[in-house]
């Protein structure tokens, strides 16, 4: 990969104002505060705006990473981008929206950034990675395979992303770095996100959890704070995992249930019948117009959730991970301070 030039690190260096693309977003609100925290200004672009984003000492701007025109002026006067404009699903393409915005969106983003010379962090995702082909008992760094072309549509968009990303960087001179956060969890999260909506269930006691299986999560406050620190610290062109720690569903859930004060699901599913039963549960979110929490992708997700190395983050950009009994307590009191739980 491609290293800095000392022109591209002494830019980095002189950064003060920052645009983040996608910044109402669960894991944006966390990347604005931290941006805030640490002395830079921010413009925050978005198509739309979250109640996150109120009483905040921000610049914001509306754009649409898939329409590329309207990203000209709101990257004017910024020294650097931080994109997080993302689609996530566990529902295949939806309509051609996820490789829309994951890989268009991307693409546009980083070459808006390289007609402006602008230093840019993208947000990945660790499912750009071939999580099965690692699998639950391995071990996942940045020299894993990427997911292939039968891999879930949004894995498959996370990869050619990052990869469109990255190949500007080698062919044409794009000072860009690209993070892979593994799964997210923490307060800010308006939406809510997959894992919040799930947090919210086991709250109400209405989650049935599949088990065994697992995931890695991490707390966006964490992620937020690596993802400032590629602005500075990241090397040009490399990849870096942002992981926090695995968790079995039962004890992810048990450890949800015990910030919440509620009981714990007493019911489990194994895998394979959680996997038979993932159909019918789809079909039953479609009829309510409700967003899945439970799919035929996310089971095959918690199958294969592999440990995830974040060694070469700690290293290079002080990545930390704080524990996740302080994720989840926070996170619920941020649900009650908005009225979520209610």
């Amino acid at each position: 990969m491609t290293e800095e030039s000392p022109t591209q690190q002494q830019q980095r260096q002189s950064v003060e104002t920052v645009a983040v693309i996608g910044a109402s977003g669960h894991l944006g609100a966390s990347v604005v505060r931290a941006l805030l925290g640490s002395g830079m200004a921010v413009r925050a672009v978005d198509r739309a705006w979250r109640s996150t984003m109120e009483n905040l000492d921000i610049d914001r701007a509306t754009a649409d990473v898939t329409q590329p025109a309207t990203l000209a002026s709101v990257l004017d006067d910024v020294d650097a981008v931080i994109n997080l404009a993302a689609v996530i699903s566990v529902s295949g393409n939806l309509g051609g929206l996820v490789e829309s915005v994951n890989i268009d969106g991307a693409t546009n983003v980083a070459t808006a950034c390289l007609e402006r010379n602008l230093p840019l962090v993208h947000c990945s995702s660790v499912h750009a990675f071939n999580l099965a082909a690692v699998g639950p008992d391995g071990v996942l760094d940045e020299t894993s395979p990427l997911v292939g072309d039968e891999g879930a549509a949004y894995d498959v968009s996370k990869r050619a992303g990052a990869n469109a990303i990255l190949d500007l960087v080698n062919d044409d001179g794009l000072d860009a770095v690209v993070l892979h956060p593994t799964g997210l969890m923490g307060p800010y999260d308006a939406e809510p996100s997959l894992a919040g909506r799930s947090l919210l269930a086991i709250a109400r006691g209405r989650l049935l959890p599949a088990g065994p299986g697992g995931f890695d999560f991490a707390d966006t406050r964490d992620v937020a704070d690596s993802l400032v620190a590629a602005l500075q610290r990241g090397r040009t062109g490399q990849r870096y995992l942002l992981g926090g720690r695995w968790h079995s569903t039962a004890e992810l859930n048990r450890l949800s249930a015990l910030a919440a004060d509620v009981r714990p699901p007493l019911a489990t599913l194994p895998l394979p019948v959680a996997a038979a039963l993932a159909p019918l549960a789809e079909m039953m979110f479609r009829a309510v117009g409700a967003k899945p929490i439970f799919s035929r992708e996310s089971v095959a997700t918690l199958r294969h959730g592999p440990k995830v190395d974040s060694s070469k983050a700690e290293r290079e950009l002080g990545h930390t991970v704080r524990p996740v009994e302080q994720t989840l307590s926070d996170t619920y009191d941020w649900f009650r301070e908005v009225g979520l739980l209610d």
